[in-house]
């Protein structure tokens, strides 16, 4: 059966190395709940074309960018007053978490899991790995989504970020509170809802920052995660990807000219894309 992929959002990263826009990545979400995304670079600057790039074939500046990159920045000045920083696993979770008071939150190109924190990424937080910000109490927090990937790329991450210079008491590596359910809500008989809901008792089960913001809870109410479980979620995921296992979904290959006719639509349309440039008169 040919799945029915749905445009559910697009997320624009800036160029590290200057405020121009360097790609966007769109997400495409099935019925079933299975999700991927496709990365579109500028063909041309500002000519409204764009060629599509893979997991295989990112942009060349991909492995340098996160997402709100600009927010972050500021976040980190001398001159911003303090407060943790949030690194969550996807960019609605980064929305979410910057909705929170008194934090800022980012994170990784291709959003977490399914390729993880590069170095290069990682170097934007070094700025709080400082004998300073371990003096005000600055933390960098890693939320996690409840599920073995999400575990995995956490303990990736707070792997890194030890080896751009942060002690163990500026890290903390957090999970969505108890009460959270993935996607709000559990059925109870027949589930026809789109995408399924978790089984009953394990309505908890891929839970993500998104969840936990939306049914009102706060920074305090995220649970602290061992170091131990994260190591034991890991070993049991990379067992998982030994069989066959795999993160997401394919990118799908059915591109038509109806999409492409949308694409260059929503350019003109879409907060975050780039204008086209108007003629000089």
């Amino acid at each position: 059966m040919k799945r029915r992929w749905i445009r559910d959002a697009i997320y624009g990263y800036q160029d590290p190395n200057s405020r121009r826009w360097a790609f966007w990545r769109e997400k495409l979400v099935t019925p079933d709940g299975r999700k991927t995304f496709r990365t579109l670079v500028p063909a041309v600057p500002y000519s409204g074309l764009y060629r599509r790039s893979t997991v295989a074939d990112p942009p060349p500046v991909a492995p340098q960018c996160l997402y709100r990159l600009t927010p972050l920045r500021a976040a980190l000045s001398p001159r911003s007053g303090g407060g943790d920083v949030l690194v969550a696993e996807g960019e609605k979770d980064a929305n979410a978490g910057a909705r929170l008071p008194g934090v800022a939150a980012a994170t990784s190109h291709w959003g977490g899991a399914a390729v993880g924190m590069t170095p290069e990424q990682a170097q934007h937080l070094a700025p709080l790995a400082t004998a300073a910000s371990r003096r005000s109490g600055r933390r960098v927090v890693i939320v996690v989504d409840r599920d073995d990937p999400g575990y995995a790329n956490g303990l990736h991450t707070w792997e890194l970020l030890r080896v751009v210079g942060f002690r163990r008491s500026q890290l903390a590596v957090v999970r969505p509170a108890d009460g959270v359910i993935s996607g709000g809500a559990v059925c109870t008989g027949v589930c026809d809802c789109e995408p399924v809901c978790p089984p009953p008792g394990r309505g908890w089960e891929k839970a993500d920052l998104t969840d936990h913001v939306r049914a009102g809870y706060g920074l305090r109410d995220l649970v602290p995660v061992s170091e131990a479980d994260l190591r034991v979620a890991a070993d049991r995921w990379a067992q998982e990807r030994a069989a066959g296992a795999e993160y997401g979904a394919p990118v799908p290959s059915e591109f038509t000219p109806e999409f492409e006719a949308e694409l260059r639509a929503l350019a003109a349309e879409w907060p975050g894309w780039p204008a086209r440039r108007k003629k000089a008169a």
